[in-house]
Protein backbone atom coordinates (compact mmCIF):
# COMPACT_ATOMS: atom_id res chain seq x y z
CA UNK A 1 0.00 0.00 0.00
CA UNK A 2 1.50 3.51 -0.94
CA UNK A 3 1.65 6.15 1.91
CA UNK A 4 1.94 9.29 1.78
CA UNK A 5 3.13 12.02 3.93
CA UNK A 6 -0.78 13.40 4.67
CA UNK A 7 -1.84 9.46 5.42
CA UNK A 8 1.59 9.09 7.63
CA UNK A 9 -0.12 12.52 9.54
CA UNK A 10 -3.18 11.41 9.92
CA UNK A 11 -2.85 8.10 11.57
CA UNK A 12 -0.18 9.69 13.75
CA UNK A 13 -3.13 12.19 14.41
CA UNK A 14 -5.45 8.84 15.35
CA UNK A 15 -2.69 7.76 17.50
CA UNK A 16 -2.46 10.52 19.59
CA UNK A 17 -6.01 11.17 20.36
CA UNK A 18 -6.24 7.41 21.39
CA UNK A 19 -3.55 8.02 23.55
CA UNK A 20 -5.04 11.43 24.84
CA UNK A 21 -2.19 13.67 23.65
CA UNK A 22 -3.87 17.00 23.90
CA UNK A 23 -0.27 19.13 23.28
CA UNK A 24 1.32 17.47 20.33
CA UNK A 25 0.66 18.88 17.05
CA UNK A 26 1.35 16.42 14.04
CA UNK A 27 2.82 19.80 11.77
CA UNK A 28 4.85 19.40 8.64
CA UNK A 29 7.63 19.99 10.32
CA UNK A 30 7.27 17.02 12.92
CA UNK A 31 6.73 14.94 9.85
CA UNK A 32 9.95 15.83 8.14
CA UNK A 33 12.00 15.18 11.03
CA UNK A 34 10.34 11.97 11.74
CA UNK A 35 11.32 10.95 8.22
CA UNK A 36 15.01 12.00 8.94
CA UNK A 37 14.94 10.46 12.13
CA UNK A 38 14.14 7.05 11.00
CA UNK A 39 15.42 7.33 7.48
CA UNK A 40 12.51 6.95 5.25
CA UNK A 41 12.56 8.55 1.69
CA UNK A 42 9.19 9.67 -0.62
CA UNK A 43 10.36 7.42 -3.34
CA UNK A 44 8.48 6.54 -6.87
CA UNK A 45 7.06 2.96 -7.50
CA UNK A 46 8.86 1.72 -10.32
CA UNK A 47 9.14 -1.68 -11.96
CA UNK A 48 7.66 -4.98 -11.11
CA UNK A 49 8.92 -7.24 -8.34
CA UNK A 50 10.02 -10.35 -10.44
CA UNK A 51 9.60 -11.58 -14.09
CA UNK A 52 7.62 -14.11 -14.83
CA UNK A 53 8.88 -16.94 -16.82
CA UNK A 54 7.73 -18.42 -20.50
CA UNK A 55 6.93 -21.94 -18.79
CA UNK A 56 4.43 -19.94 -16.27
CA UNK A 57 3.25 -17.52 -19.25
CA UNK A 58 2.66 -21.25 -21.25
CA UNK A 59 0.85 -22.67 -18.41
CA UNK A 60 -1.31 -20.17 -17.73
CA UNK A 61 -2.42 -19.45 -21.15
CA UNK A 62 -2.97 -22.97 -21.94
CA UNK A 63 -5.26 -23.38 -18.82
CA UNK A 64 -6.63 -20.20 -16.83
CA UNK A 65 -6.62 -17.74 -20.10
CA UNK A 66 -9.25 -20.44 -22.25
CA UNK A 67 -11.59 -20.73 -19.99
CA UNK A 68 -11.36 -16.57 -19.21
CA UNK A 69 -12.21 -15.95 -22.65
CA UNK A 70 -14.83 -18.25 -23.34
CA UNK A 71 -16.68 -16.26 -21.07
CA UNK A 72 -16.41 -13.65 -23.64
CA UNK A 73 -17.44 -12.51 -27.57
CA UNK A 74 -14.18 -11.56 -29.52
CA UNK A 75 -15.48 -8.24 -30.24
CA UNK A 76 -14.88 -7.31 -26.49
CA UNK A 77 -11.34 -9.02 -26.23
CA UNK A 78 -9.05 -6.39 -26.77
CA UNK A 79 -5.07 -5.90 -25.23
CA UNK A 80 -4.30 -3.14 -22.16
CA UNK A 81 -0.74 -4.56 -21.58
CA UNK A 82 0.56 -1.28 -22.43
CA UNK A 83 -2.25 1.18 -23.20
CA UNK A 84 -2.05 2.92 -19.68
CA UNK A 85 -5.70 2.60 -18.41
CA UNK A 86 -6.41 4.85 -15.40
CA UNK A 87 -8.94 2.96 -13.55
CA UNK A 88 -8.46 3.32 -9.92
CA UNK A 89 -4.81 4.19 -10.53
CA UNK A 90 -2.86 3.59 -7.52
CA UNK A 91 -0.47 6.17 -6.91
CA UNK A 92 3.06 5.90 -8.09
CA UNK A 93 5.14 7.30 -5.14
CA UNK A 94 5.29 5.91 -1.52
CA UNK A 95 6.90 6.89 1.42
CA UNK A 96 10.00 3.67 2.12
CA UNK A 97 12.60 3.38 4.82
CA UNK A 98 16.14 4.08 3.13
CA UNK A 99 17.63 1.03 1.43
CA UNK A 100 14.16 -0.49 0.41
CA UNK A 101 13.37 -1.16 -3.26
CA UNK A 102 10.35 0.02 -4.25
CA UNK A 103 8.64 -2.36 -6.83
CA UNK A 104 5.24 -3.56 -7.58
Amino acid sequence: MAVSGPLLAAQTQRFVEALVCSEFQCSSGWLERFKQRHGIAFKCITGESAAVTDDTTADWKKSSLLVILQQYVPKDIYNMDETRIFFRLTPDRTLMFNGDRATV
